[in-house]
């Protein structure tokens, strides 16, 4: 009779233990905790599996070196962050050659080493050795526990090891493959978590399948390009492993990562949704290492970057997820030059990317968004200025009035046409963006002039004087040549640096600046 130990006593452990044992097996399980394995012993059922019946012929122990003796596998089931030290204890007792199975998943942080290479780190520290295999895939210990039809992945470069685990675990529910990828086979299953959260987040903040579609699409694109930078086989991450273990982790309900995800994206904090998840949630264990292993390597990961972001709280849920939409959209216009002319705005290249890659269809999804966006954005702004202003004017003109105002005027702005639009408002813009930037400045340095009006004054003399003439520049030909403006553009482009850059009241404004410091300090 094969003679397994089952190292940890949470949901998989227990999942897997009942799973060999119901099949044959001598089964023993080890865990730190005594008060898990007499509660196990006990009731034949774990907390977390209902419905689940231990056989009682399973055995447990707290005892470790007797959990390593005389057995055909140690399987590690342990979570990522106790497998260092759960290995360490263990490796003494562990004989040279023994077959060892890990199914934590994870990438340890110190280290960057995944979680079969910890084992035989510790195991090399002992003076041992061990043929160590990578059990993963897509599986829910809740299903397993319940025998539903589950397909897995054996991963070693020793066939043999690979070949025995198939042949141990193999039942008619429980499908066993091979492949000698443990790296990418182990690499799925840890950043598979982190994407998970991602996933979650996004349904939290009350977004559909669209979004979950793309980043469990795209999240396993960022997997592949970590995996294949690392040597690993791009096929392992179209498998099992990688495609298959993404897909049902970012989809179910049994994810603990999905489900802190959602938490994280309803407002909850860290350590909160760890708490209600009551469970180990190990995307947010793995999620240190996925960013270093992405720095190490030079990959673009920014779903996982996104998630760091939230998690530190470094930004927002809802901005990050439109960031990377954002991302997603310049990457598509950054594909597409060459296959269009240049166009005059943006919307003109935004309508020719959709017809190409889309068709009809993806032009009516354009039209059609931008139509309600636009609305809203206009139904908003109309409404916030109506009643602005009729607070300015006291009341004296109603707020109706000028809801109808500001919506007539921006309807016949907007017939304009929106090239006509962005030639008019550039001008006005290099007028007031010059000492708007200016004025941010000073706010900054204001401590070390104690926001002194003098220095405010020259400053903002200087930068509105140069913004003139950057204002002039960007009118249209026909105002230039009517307001005869060659000859003040020209005596600008000679005498302001920076002025072909759009930049003539940088050094204006300093002078400014250095004028109000002087006079501050001719006045102490």
């Amino acid at each position: 009779m094969t003679k397994i130990a089952v190292f940890g006593a949470g949901t998989w452990g227990i999942a897997l233990a009942r799973l060999l044992a119901v099949h044959g097996k001598d089964v023993t399980v080890w865990s730190a905790i005594p008060a898990e394995l007499k509660a196990l012993s006990t009731t034949h059922r774990h907390p977390n599996l209902p419905g689940m019946e231990l056989p009682a012929t399973m055995h447990y122990t707290a005892d470790i070196a007797e959990a390593c003796a005389g057995r055909d596998v140690l399987l590690f089931a342990v979570p990522s962050p106790f497998v260092r030290a759960t290995a360490k204890k263990a490796a003494p007792h562990i004989p040279d050659g023994q077959l060892i199975v890990d199914v934590a998943k994870g990438v340890e942080d110190k280290t960057l080493m995944t979680m079969s290479e910890i084992i035989e780190d510790e195991l090399a520290k002992a003076g041992r050795k061990a043929r160590v295999v990578a059990l993963s895939g897509p599986t829910h210990a809740e299903e397993v526990a319940r025998d539903m039809p589950t397909a897995i992945v054996a991963a070693s470069a020793d066939e043999d090891a690979a070949k025995t685990v198939q042949k141990i675990f193999n039942t008619p529910t429980f499908r066993v493959y091979t492949n000698d990828d443990r790296r990418g086979t182990e690499l799925g299953g840890a950043i598979k978590n982190v994407i998970a959260l991602a996933v979650g987040i996004a349904l939290g903040l009350g977004y559909g399948d669209n979004a979950k579609a793309a980043l469990i699409t795209r999240g396993n694109a960022e997997l592949a390009r970590l995996g294949i930078a690392m040597g690993c086989k791009p096929e392992t991450f179209a498998g099992l492993s990688g495609m298959g273990d993404l897909i049902v982790t970012c989809t179910s309900m049994h994810s603990r990562n999905l489900h802190a995800g959602m938490l994280i994206g309803r407002g909850k904090s860290v350590e909160q949704a760890k708490t209600e998840v009551g469970q180990v949630v190990e995307g947010i264990n793995a999620l240190p290492a996925a960013c270093r292993l992405a720095k190490q390597y030079k990959v673009e990961m920014p779903i996982v970057q996104a998630v760091e972001a939230i998690l530190d709280g470094k930004l927002e849920a809802r901005s990050a997820l439109m960031a990377l939409i954002y991302v997603v959209s310049i990457v598509v216009g950054a594909q597409s030059r060459g296959l269009f002319e240049l166009s005059e705005n943006g919307g003109i290249a935004l309508t020719q990317i959709a017809g190409h890659y889309l068709g009809g269809v993806g032009l009516f999804i354009l039209a059609f968004t931008i139509t309600f966006a636009c609305l809203k954005t206009s139904i908003g702004l109309v409404t916030a200025c109506a009643e602005t202003f009729s607070k300015m004017t006291n009341g004296k003109i109603s707020y109706r009035s000028w809801a109808i105002l500001f919506t007539v005027f921006s309807f016949a702005v907007s017939n304009i046409g929106l090239s006509a639009i962005i030639e008019y408002s550039i001008p006005m813009l290099m007028l007031i963006y010059p000492p708007a930037i200016a004025l941010i400045l000073l706010a900054f340095l204001g401590k070390f002039f104690a926001h002194d009006r003098t220095v405010y004054i020259t400053t903002m003399t200087g930068t509105w004087a140069a913004a003139i003439f950057d204002c002039m520049k960007t009118l249209p030909a026909p105002v230039q040549t009517a307001l005869h403006l060659d000859a003040p553009i020209a005596f600008a482009a000679a005498h302001l640096p920076l002025f072909d850059k759009n930049l003539g009241w940088l050094l204006p404004a300093v002078i400014g600046f250095a004028a109000g410091m002087a006079i501050r300090a001719s006045r102490k």
